[in-house]
């Protein structure tokens, strides 16, 4: 279900980022219904895959160091993922990108969650006072239902203030792109979180398989620049045999 006006992330799955391409193209820009939306241009065309010219930035806590506390079991799966990471980051390589290790912006992301559960709260308050809550499926403590009702409960200071902190990580996150086209991290990146609240946009493909399972790879790039990251994603497909390749299941 579509839950926030302004903060879903609407996209698409397809077997390919050139489909992902077309699909982009039949959906970006105003229809006349979504105010929100912006009219703004969508081009690109699959060339060459080189990424030549290009500087690419990786996140190195998320794709090389790995995490600081784990237990045993844990750092074996990282460790097997890691080879993954290793590998992807030298196809970027091969294919003429410049890498450079960054770190993302050192701000609270996940704190700032009351912005998102308000705005669901506010999308759904006639479904939360006319009872039919109680239909949804997900009644558990931090499940979608009870979401929606606490969500009458965030103080006001609290959601104008993760508002302000949210408009300093826009500016962070702004500034990241200063120096790099784009970047690269695991989809499980805390840059998805931030990415939620910031806009920026971002592409998934595989970049391999451990114990059977396929990894990811996510490319996230500045505003209204999906064409940069497209590309990026194309030369990554074209070199690599991961698009053709899919679990037991």
């Amino acid at each position: 279900m579509a839950l926030r006006w302004t903060l879903d992330k609407v996209g698409t799955i397809a077997r390919t980022v050139q489909d992902c391409s077309l699909a982009l193209s039949a959906i970006y820009g105003p229809d006349g219904r979504d105010e929100t939306v912006s009219d703004l241009p969508f081009a690109w065309t699959p060339g060459a895959p080189s990424l030549a010219g290009l500087r690419i930035g990786y996140v190195q806590a998320e794709l090389i160091d790995g995490p600081e506390h784990a237990s045993r079991e844990e750092r074996s799966r990282w460790d097997a993922r890691r080879g993954v990471h290793a590998a992807a980051l030298d196809v970027l390589r091969g294919a003429g990108a410049e890498l450079e290790p960054i770190e993302l912006p050192n701000l609270p992301a996940a704190s700032l969650y009351s912005v998102l559960n308000a705005e669901a709260g506010a999308m759904f308050d006639d479904l939360v006072r006319s009872g039919q809550v109680r239909e949804l499926a997900g009644k558990g403590p931090n499940q979608r239902a009870n979401q929606l009702r606490a969500a009458r409960f965030i103080p006001a200071i609290e959601y104008i203030r993760a508002q302000r902190v949210r408009t300093l990580l826009i500016q962070r996150m702004n500034a990241l792109f200063a120096n790099i086209d784009a970047f690269v991290s695991p989809s499980s990146s805390a840059s998805m979180t931030m990415t939620n609240l910031t806009g920026h946009p971002a592409i998934v493909v595989k970049s391999g398989f451990v114990d059977g399972m396929p990894e990811a790879l996510m490319i996230t790039g500045p505003l209204y620049d999906e064409a940069t990251i497209l590309r990026i994603a194309h030369a990554y497909e074209h070199r690599t045999p991961w698009k053709d390749r899919h679990p037991n299941l």
